[in-house]
Parts: structure tokens; sequence; C-alpha cells
């Protein structure tokens, strides 16, 4: 099925657009419940269907003499997609990426190949070459997202207190300037639970960025975790989606409530969605109720 869409998708986003955004749901959808294995194969079906067996090196000669720019544009972008996250030398792939006509195309490919070489130096636990990377992802929200990554990685190291507050801010100050989305939202409320092991006060504050951030969202829908990517040109489009796991307003407020109810409770009664506010409230008082209780001293009579 995800084949089926993903070879319909240009002509139905051609002939058909008012269904192109239910298509690239239903294509994410698909995808992620896919498991891994099928995931992989279904990628290499459409990366070998898109580019000539090939190292990069042929693929960007080839290029080079495709008289076609359209075409030539295509073949430099599945070039580079290849060499994305691969061992081909950086310097080296953004110079090709200048050789591409299409300006829309080049910041597309740019955030693509920057995204995926951050993921990569942060499980390589290169953390100052992944922070450096992030800060050239021009989506925003996709960069706050890489650096709530980097922050959780980092505090695992044992990152001393200044170092951890400064990685934080720049995190929520990325999320400041991106859309009010799904990964935002998760982006934030990750960075509240990480403020609990540095500063309390400081959690519930964030904690109320993330309330007014998944206000601005006009249907929020936590069941979703991944985020479509895509490049698209004139002639061809390139799509994948990465999985966005984290946290959703109930399991954070659930963790941050167990340091901090009162403030917690508070944030949560701040929630226009009606049914979040009532999950929320939910699951912050779930764990007040599983606490054992306190055994009951005999009954005595009362004093007058």
């Amino acid at each position: 099925m995800w084949l089926a869409i993903t070879r319909l998708e240009k002509q139905i986003q051609q002939s058909l657009p008012d269904l192109a955004p239910a298509v690239e749901q239903a294509k994410g959808s698909i995808f992620a419940q896919l498991p891994h294995n099928s995931q992989s194969r279904v990628g290499q079906i459409i990366s070998a269907q898109n580019a000539p067996n090939k190292n990069f090196d042929e693929q960007i000669e080839a290029a080079e003499k495709n008289p076609n720019v359209d075409r030539r544009d295509q073949q430099f972008v599945f070039a580079i997609i290849g060499a994305s996250s691969a061992n081909e030398d950086l310097e080296r792939v953004l110079s090709i990426v200048d050789k591409i006509s299409d300006a829309g195309v080049r910041l597309q490919l740019l955030n693509w190949l920057y995204f995926s070489r951050t993921q990569r130096a942060i499980k390589d636990k290169q953390l100052d070459v992944a922070r450096k990377l992030a800060s050239k992802v021009d989506e925003m929200d996709q960069r706050g997202y890489l650096y709530s990554q980097i922050a959780q990685e980092s505090l695992k190291q044992n990152m001393d207190q200044t170092q951890a507050r400064e990685m934080l801010e720049e995190v929520i100050a990325a999320a400041a300037k991106a859309p009010a989305t799904m990964v935002t939202a998760r982006t934030v409320l990750g960075v509240a639970y990480l403020y609990t092991k540095v500063d309390m006060s400081r959690a519930i504050a964030v904690l109320g960025d993330a309330v007014k951030a998944i206000n601005r969202i006009e249907q929020p829908d936590f069941s979703r975790q991944y985020l479509i990517r895509k490049i698209e040109g004139k002639t061809f489009g390139s799509y994948a989606s990465f999985q966005t796991p984290g946290f959703s307003p109930e399991n954070a407020l659930r963790a941050v409530g167990r340091m901090d109810f009162d403030g917690t409770l508070y944030q949560a009664s701040n929630f226009t969605n009606k049914s979040l506010r009532a999950l929320t409230t939910l699951a912050l008082v779930e764990p007040c109720l599983k606490a054992p209780q306190r055994p009951q001293n005999d009954k005595k009579k009362a004093k007058p």
C-alpha cells in the first residue's frame, strides 16, 4: 500500500490536489505501522527505482552531463540523499548542493542533509558537532526537536548545571521561533521534564509555555508520533518519515507533577481544549490514588 501511494503521489498532487494532504497523512500513517525491516525494504525499493546503481562520484558525474536542468537537479538530489548519512565529506556534498538550480529544492535538501547528519552525530556521541549541525536546520520545529535530543544526551553525560541551562534555553529559543506543531509541543514538554533535573521552578514555567503552544494548535493529536520530511522538485519528489517519540501532555504532566503537584495542576487547568484539560488532570491525580494508604488507627472513643 505504501509503495502504491508513493508511486501515485505525484499524479495525485497534479490531478487531485484537494486529496494530496489526506494522501500524505495516509502514507505517513502506513509507514509508521510497518515493521522496521519492512520500512527498510520499501525504502530500498524506492531508492533503487529513483537512483542508478552507481557510487556518489559516478552519480554526480552523470548528473553534470545531463542537459535537462530539472532532471539534473533530480539526479543531484538523489545522489546527495544517499550521501546524507554516508561517509561522504560534508563540504564536498555541500559543493554539489550549490549546483542545484532550483533554490527551493536547495533549501529543502540542506534541511534534509543537516538533519540526517545531526542524527548521526548524536548517535556517535559527538554532541558539539551535532549542536553545530542542528543550528543550520532551517525548519525551526525540527531544529528544536534535534536540540532536545542533544540536551537529553548531554544530561546523560553529567553535564554541569550551567551548561545544561544554556542548552535547554537554546532549545526553548528555537521552539519559540517555530510554528505551533506537534513536534514543537513535544519538544517543549520534553524540555520541561529535563528542567526538573536542574531547576524545578523553571520546569513549571516551561510547562506553561508548552501549554500555550498546544493551545495554538487547532486540533492537537498526540497519537501521531512522526513527521514527514519531503523534497519536491518540478519533476520528482522524495519523502521520508522520522519518528518523534516523546512526551504527550498526559505523561509530561504526570512526570513533572510528582515533584510539584500544585504548580502542575495549575498548568493543566490552562488547557483550552476540554478533553486535554480532563485527561491531563486525571493523569496528574492518578499517581496520588495509587499511593499506599496509611494504616488506620484503632477507633477510640472520642473525648467529650
